[in-house]
Parts: structure tokens; sequence; C-alpha cells
């Protein structure tokens, strides 16, 4: 690179378009831009307000560790190690990286299970991984104390890079490949036009662009405000030293990972750098306070701060005590709410793509993560799934800074904190209430977030603290939860669906493309899904945990009633679900003549042979007619196995066919009312004021009075 005043003298003039326009010149925009250029796409701008990697990428750590809880995250890590291996041959610019491997250590039982379950995830990725003893932990580090280890898990193929190096030699590769790299040229604004990005604002003046992505690292956030959209990130201030020379330590030395005491531990230069993820970490200004200038700086030192890592880091390392301090830094790096990175296409604005908030794994996840967004922009698909790591997955009140100023001091803490199963965050709440949140209060809920709404996990019972008392084994609300799910089979249970997503379709012919989208989605999933057949007017659908029941008309193309039943009954057997029809005569479909149609006899007919199954149980089935005067209601009550539990209208019946499962299968789920009376019910029992949605499964009554908040 030219010195800055040199570069500024005698570049050429910034490009008036480019087909992709990258604003940031880190680690993650640079890894963009080069693969981008790998793919085909050479048209690219990268702009950076400063010099490449003066943001945040140049104080990272570098630790380059493969294993993650996912296995997209781990693939990602994975090709990272692949292209920092090959990329200074390519290039001719070193990126640093040395496999060198890593060590874990576990100080407590909770921490071994862990690192079992990790070693198995590891095999199950394809992952070279080894549990290993303290002592020989100590032989692969030497410097390190083990009288308080359980065990340990060695990593070979983990290893470490030197960011500004990896940076510059990403750069260099997209140069190659036929990008422009403009350092000094700040962007300044989002140019949009109906719904989509038409290109970028600079100090320089306006750039036309198809694609727009945001690479801004911790100003990723406000380049996202300049064209509406939310990019919940907030830095926090993150902290290592680097220490002089240590006997012992050499270049080849693994990386140390000690999350009891929230540790880290890599060579440089023949001393260490240790750093770590504080329990409770301290959020530096908010998103919109940011200094828009900030190259190559840190914060200030903050010793007390510290402590709590200093201290665990002695008490791993003994040499630490008496080794001297050559730099202490204090770095601000972004966070997420939910402590995983964001990439992928705004939904807010098209064609404006953001890969940002990597929460201190930049540097493992660049390579990767820059070659899915690649992917992504160049042909619609990242190439894994990546849904943890999708923008899509936020709301706008995620961008709140207060809410992420809280939030972020508790996620940067839960890097090295046990993973417990079912954990649920317990900063910035709460955030969204439902009507009757104090009554489940007083009903003794344990309240989960879920989108920013309290919602119960489960219902303590009286004298019983509503809490989840964290552990690797059976769950402290499993039997609580079993009482619920026994009331809700036998009784009547009401649950508050305030937290669910709510669809409105509106104008011209949505109805028909809504029905014609369902029944595409729908059809043929396979077994425990819905299923869709018969011109004859039979509807059928089963209901999961967490799934609303849907309904669409039948086609032309179905099946013949006599296989359409027969799959529902076979889904039936292996699901060990409640299942719902819904037979449906309302349009004229049923012969004039035939009041018993061949679906109901069917369907009759095989329910009962399951009956005569000593290897099956009983369980509800809910089935409701409509039936415009053909008698099919009157008749069908009349037959063995089958019991009226409502009549209303002389048009319409909700009967309870005894269906079977299979013994110990899963406990079956509540049933949903059918959607042809959904929109009645909710709007007769729920009187319009709570947003409910009734389960039941005892007699109804169709002169119920309107469900209040003080009944509730």
């Amino acid at each position: 690179m030219n010195p800055p005043g040199q570069e500024a003298a005698s570049r050429s003039p910034l490009p008036a378009r480019a087909r992709v326009v990258i604003i940031g010149g880190g680690v993650i925009g640079t890894s963009v831009a080069y693969h981008l250029t790998a793919m085909g796409c050479r048209d690219v701008l990268l702009l950076e307000q400063g010099q490449l990697s003066c943001g945040t990428t140049w104080h990272a750590a570098g630790l380059v560790g493969q294993l993650r809880a996912s296995e997209s995250g781990t693939r990602l890590v994975q090709y990272s190690t692949e292209l920092y291996a090959r990329l200074a041959a390519e290039t001719g610019l070193s990126t640093g990286f040395r496999r060198c491997g890593g060590v874990i250590v576990a100080r407590t039982p909770q921490r071994m299970v862990q690192l079992r379950r990790t070693a198995a995830v590891a095999q199950a990725f394809g992952l070279e991984c080894e549990l290993i003893s303290p002592r020989r932990a100590r032989e692969l580090y030497p410097v390190i104390a083990i009288d308080d280890l359980a065990g340990a898990i060695w990593l070979p193929d983990d290893g470490k890079a030197n960011p500004t190096d990896l940076t510059y030699a990403l750069a260099r590769g997209a140069r190659m490949g036929g990008a422009t790299i403009r350092e000094r040229t700040r962007v300044t604004g989002i140019l949009t036009a109906g719904g989509a990005v038409t290109g970028v604002r600079t100090d320089e003046g306006d750039v036309e662009a198809e694609i727009v992505v945001n690479c801004a690292g911790q100003w990723a956030k406000q380049v996202g405000q300049w064209c509406g959209v939310t990019v919940p990130l907030h830095s926090c201030e993150h902290f290592y030293v680097v220490t002089e020379q240590i006997d012992g330590v050499h270049r080849d030395l693994p990386v140390l990972r000690d999350p009891d005491g929230y540790t880290y531990f890599k060579e440089e230069v023949g001393g260490l750098v240790v750093g770590g993820f504080e329990p409770e970490a301290k959020p530096w200004v908010s998103p919109d306070a940011l200094p828009s200038a900030f190259e190559f700086q840190l914060l200030a030192e903050d010793w007390d701060h510290f402590a709590i890592l200093m201290d665990n880091a002695v008490l791993r390392i003994p040499a630490l005590a008496h080794a001297g301090i050559k730099k202490f830094y204090n770095g601000p790096e972004s966070f997420t709410p939910d402590n995983q990175f964001i990439l992928g296409e705004a939904p807010e604005c098209r064609n404006f793509f953001v890969g940002a908030g990597f929460n201190s794994v930049g540097i493992a996840s660049a390579g990767g993560a820059g070659r899915a967004l690649a992917q992504w922009i160049a042909s619609g698909d990242p190439g894994l799934d990546l849904t943890a790591n999708d923008i899509r997955r936020f709301a706008y009140f995620n961008g709140n800074n207060r809410w992420l100023h809280d939030r972020v001091g508790e996620v940067l803490g839960l890097h090295y904190a046990v993973p417990w199963p079912n954990r649920e965050l317990a900063t910035a709440r709460p955030f969204r209430r439902s009507p009757v949140h104090h009554l489940l209060a007083e009903a003794n809920a344990c309240f989960g977030s879920r989108m920013g709404w309290e919602r119960p996990s489960f219902f303590a019972p009286p004298g019983e603290a509503p809490v989840i008392e964290y552990s690797w084994g059976a769950q402290n609300w499993l039997p609580w939860c079993a009482a619920e799910q026994r009331a809700t089979r036998s009784g009547v249970a009401v649950f508050d669906q305030t937290s669910f997503s709510k669809f409105l379709v509106t104008g011209a012919g949505q109805s028909r493309r809504l029905t014609a989208f369902l029944h595409g989605y729908c059809a043929d999933r396979g077994i425990g899904y819905v299923r869709y057949s018969m011109a004859d007017g039979i509807k059928s659908y089963r209901t999961l945990p967490g799934e609303q029941a849907v309904k669409t008309r039948p086609t032309a193309d179905d099946d013949h009633p006599a296989r359409a039943v027969r799959r529902l009954l076979d889904d039936l057997r292996v699901a060990a679900a409640a299942v719902m029809f819904t037979f449906d005569y309302a349009d004229g479909v049923l012969d004039a003549g035939n009041s018993f149609p061949l679906e109901v006899s069917l369907l009759c007919e095989q329910l009962q042979a399951l009956t005569a199954d000593a290897q099956w149980h009983e369980t509800g089935l809910r089935l409701v007619l409509v039936d415009r005067g053909g008698g099919v209601t009157s008749r069908l009550a009349s037959q063995p196995g089958i019991r009226t539990l409502h009549v209303g209208p002389p048009d319409q019946a909700e009967l309870t066919i005894f269906a079977r499962r299979a013994v110990g299968a899963a406990v079956t789920p509540p049933l949903h009312l059918a959607p042809s009376l959904a929109e009645e019910e909710a709007g007769r029992r729920a009187g319009g004021l709570l947003n409910l949605h009734l389960h039941e499964m005892r007699p109804a009554s169709s002169s119920r009075s309107p469900v209040t908040e003080e009944q509730l």
C-alpha cells in the first residue's frame, strides 16, 4: 500500500459506477471482495474510510478454532483454515496462519460433560478431537498447572493467524481478481429508489451500484440506518495483554482455553497473549455515538475490570505472576443480541447485504463467511444452512440501543459459559408482555423470551420456585410439564398466543393465491406433515406442536378417496399424533343421492380396525363436518367407535373418533379448533378482549359467554 498522502495525490478518480460496492475494509469486507472476484464478479468496489484493517480487525487476537456449535458454523471455519493456509502462495503475502492445535481444559465435572459432548460433535462433523487427561494436557502445554483440572480435549487442527496480514492478503487477492479497493474514502449515505439500493454517497461523490454490502464492523448499525435497515449490534470493550517472553513458551505452543477461568492464551514472539470473556462485560458507547475517525485506536486501560481474567490466568499459568507486560489492549468489538453474527440480504431494502457483528470470532469465520455472503449475492444461496445468522431473524425492536447495551453485556460472557440446555438469557427483560402477563405470573409461570416476548415455559406448582435449574441431566420442570400435558388432554387449556406471528393477507385475488400456496407448500410432505387430497371434498390436516392447523380446497388432481384415507391412517399409525379431519360439503361436491360419502365409510371402517389392535391404546381424534342437508352427521354419529361431542346448527357437527396410537409414543399434543370454526370461536369465546386460541377435548357448549380477563 502507498502511504496515505501519496495514495491520495496519485490515485484516479472514484468510479461513477460499480456492480457491487462493499463498505468496510476489514477482514470481512476484503473476504467478500476476494470471493466475489473468484466467482467471476470483477466489477467490485471496496470503500474504506481509513486504512485496511484499521477499525476492529487489527487488534483481534487471531484465534482460529474450528469447532462451532452448529455444523454450518464449523464448515465455515474449516474452509477459513483451508483458505488461510494457501492464500500466501496465491497472493505472495503471508497471512500469519499456523496450525498449532488447541487445548481446552475443564475444572469441573459439569464442564467435563460439555467437553465430552464437544468431542462427540467433533466426531460427527469429521473433526479430529481427542479427550485427554490433565497430565497429557501438560505434555502439550508444559507451562500450565493441572492440580485442579478434571480433564481436557485436544484439537490438533486449530490454529492462529495475524489479522492485519490476513486482511492485506485477501485485499491483494481481490485486486488480482479485478476489484478496486479505495482507502481514505468515507461513505456518508445509501441511495435507494423503489425499496432497493441504487448506490452510495461518499465524500468524493456518488457511486451507482446494483448491490451494496455493509461490512462496516461496529459502524454497520449506523450504515444500515441510512436506508432503514436494522443491524442490531453494540460494541463492548474487549481486553487482553501481551507479555514479555516466558521460559517454556515457544512458537508451536497450542492455543489454550480455560473457559472455567474465562481465559485464553496464545503464543506471540515467545510471550503470551492473555485474554478472555469475563462474565459481566463492559459495553462501550451507543452505536449512534461511535466516533467516525477511530483508526488503529484503543480505549483506556482498565486493570480493575481485567482483574478477574488476570487472576484466573495466573492460576492456570503460574509463570505469569512474574512476567512483564508489554502491552495492554482494550479494543471495542461489536456483539449481537443472540451471540450469532449477521449475514444476508436485509428484508427492509432489496440488494442491501450485511456481513457484521462477529462477536469476537471474525478472524476464524472471515474466510467461510465471506465466501457464503459472496455466494448469497451471486446466486441467492449461501451454500449452507445459515438460518441462525440470517439478518431476517431480527425485528425492528432489536435495534433499540438501550436494549442492546444491556443484552451484549451478558452475551460476551456467554462465550465461555457452560452452554446449558434450555438456557435463557436474563438481561434486557422484560421487553414485551402480553395483556395477561400478570395473570400468568400469578399462576407461577417461569418465563422464557421469544422475539422479545415474555412467554411461559412452564408453570411450577404452588410453593415451588418457577426457575430452570440448569443441568445436563433430567430437568427439574419435567414433572410439571407432564402434569400440564395431562391436564390439557383431559380438561380445558387456555394458551396465550399473543407472542405468535399473525399474517394479514389483503388485496384482490389474495385468497386464491394463498390457497394455492398452502396447497403447494403442504402437499406430499411425508409423515408428520399435512396432506390435502380428494376431489370429493375431504380435507385433512395434522396439528403438530407449535404449528397452527390450516386447510385448502381440494383440486381435480387429488387422489381417489380410498388412497387418501389409507395415507391419512398410515400417518396416524406412524406419527402417533392427534389428527383432526375436516369434511366440508358446503360447495355441492357431494352427489345428490349419496348421503354417506365413500371417504366417510372408508374412514369409519379403517378406524374401527385400528381399535381392535391390542398394540395400540386410545386417543382422541377430532372430526368436524359441514354438511348442507346431506344427512352425513346423523348417520356417521351412529357408527360404532364414534361419539358425538357437539351438534350445533343442522348442517354442522363435531364428533370424536376413538383411534389409537403406539404404546410409549410421545404425549399427544393439544388439538386446535378446526379452521372452519376458528373465527367464530375466537370472537365468541374471547370476546375480542384477548388474543387467545382455545384448545379443548371435552364437550363444548354453543351458548358459552365470552371469556373475560377476570375469569382467566
